[in-house]
């Protein structure tokens, strides 16, 4: 058993740099697996080479919970933001993603081609729920959701 540990150690490791592969792996001894070491991993692909990817994720000793849960979305091989796919709108065209930011805690959009990421809000007003693209004025407005808000809100940008 020693010996397949210190495989999927090294072969998870590997892994953690892009996201859409699926991954399950039991350990006897979670003691001996190091902090960062990826337990669990899957995907679900979101079209247009987005992918919804949650992992399991080996903590740091004296942290509370001895393996974290994190959600990200990716495109191809690059990791957009640690957030999920209710969490996110995507263009038709697949050419861009709104999504919040918990680590800049703003509204960003980041645009595929470009690999540009721009702030839309650097204020929470909630997360993006759905979306109305008009793709040929290059404009989308984002319907914004937050349960302490008694309405949904709207924002209107363009994306020149």
């Amino acid at each position: 058993m020693r010996k397949l540990f210190i495989f999927a150690t090294v072969f998870l490791s590997s892994c953690q740099t892009f996201g859409p592969n699926d991954i399950n792996v039991s350990f006897e001894d979670w003691d001996n697996a190091e902090p960062g070491t990826v337990v669990h991993q899957s995907s679900t692909k979101l079209g247009n080479g987005f992918y919804d990817v949650t992992k399991s994720i080996v903590n740091s000793a004296g942290h509370w919970e001895g393996v974290g849960h994190f959600g990200y979305i990716y495109h191809n091989k690059n990791k957009i933001c640690q957030c999920g796919k209710f969490d996110t709108v995507i263009s038709p065209n697949g050419k861009y993603i709104v999504y919040y930011s918990n680590q800049n805690d703003a509204l960003e959009l980041y645009n595929t081609d470009s690999k540009e990421v721009t702030v839309l809000q650097d204020e929470y007003m909630g997360y993006p729920e759905t979306a109305e693209w008009s793709l040929e004025s290059n404009e989308v407005t984002i319907y914004l959701s937050d349960s302490n808000r008694p309405k949904n809100e709207a924002l209107t940008i363009s994306l020149d």
